[in-house]
């Protein structure tokens, strides 16, 4: 067994905003264009700079056990936290990308991994029919179960708003949080948050809900493969392999509608992962 703390920082990663962007405030746009006042310059401008950063803090915990010499259990945990200022660019105040610090799109702060690999008892060299000869040996000869199963907490997403009109922008806007959306919801496919937790700010003012403070489904995958080997001669192999993915068929939801004001705020419509997939394969190796 071993147990880590590992840290990462990222500096001068690739990011940008709109250099003129229109300042919250009453009537057209362009007056309130800092471009448009010196230059004219009435269209967006998207200023691509290395000016953002990243960091990255986890607990890593590995185990692996060996059960004799047919079993090997190999079992993982990580619980950490990604932040950083989102994937492209600010996403809201182009002047302030503070407001759009948070977790990671693709952080999910607990992880557990379980590999394992078990060759069956059977056969020649095994505790069992270890004498097996002809078709029978053949036939019992070479089994080994193996697969990977994982279980992962969900995905960050923000609340966020389809009417941005109360900022009279060409920025993009989170809405403000009046209470906890999560407070008697049990959450599902139709409800995974409450959106009256969260209403329009006051006009030209941003909201105040955090980016990415909402979480998603978690996910779970068992992905298991049983499989023979078959030796020709000495020189060629054959190997069958029967291959299932999301083997116990569990339904993985994806993240729900995030807009606030949209008629089906908090609800979910689609899957993260396909069900349950089996493909068979035989590779020969020489």
């Amino acid at each position: 067994m071993s147990v880590g703390y590992v840290g990462n920082i990222g500096r001068h990663l690739n990011g940008g905003f709109n250099l003129n962007a229109a300042v919250p405030g009453p009537g057209d746009f362009d007056p309130r264009r800092p471009l448009f006042r010196q230059f004219g310059i009435e269209q967006g401008i998207f200023d691509k700079c290395d000016c953002t950063s990243s960091n990255y803090k986890a607990l890593q915990i590995r185990a692996e056990k060996r059960l004799g010499t047919n079993y090997t259990l190999l079992g993982s945990y990580t619980y950490s936290r990604t932040n950083d200022f989102g994937e492209f660019g600010t996403p809201t105040n182009q002047y302030n990308a503070n407001m759009d610090y948070g977790p990671a799109g693709f952080d999910r702060t607990q992880v557990f991994t379980l590999a394992h690999t078990y060759y069956l008892p059977f056969g020649k060299g095994r505790r069992y029919f270890s004498d097996a000869h002809g078709v029978t040996g053949v036939l019992l000869n070479g089994w080994q179960f193996n697969g990977i199963t994982s279980v992962e907490s969900g995905l960050p997403f923000s609340p966020g708003l389809n009417n941005n009109a109360s900022l009279n922008s060409d920025m993009s806007l989170r809405p403000d949080k009046v209470g906890d959306p999560l407070k008697g919801v049990n959450q599902n496919r139709n409800e995974w948050f409450n959106p009256l937790a969260y209403a329009v700010p006051a006009p030209f003012l941003f909201g105040n809900a955090k980016r990415d403070s909402l979480r998603g489904p978690g996910l779970f995958t068992a992905d298991w493969a049983l499989a023979k080997d078959f030796s020709l001669t000495e020189r060629y192999k054959l190997q069958f392999r029967w291959e299932n993915f999301n083997v116990f068929n569990n339904t993985n939801l994806a993240l729900p509608d995030s807009a606030v004001d949209s008629g089906t705020a908090g609800k979910i419509f689609d899957i993260a992962s396909p069900m349950r997939n089996m493909q068979m394969a035989l590779r020969l190796t020489f």
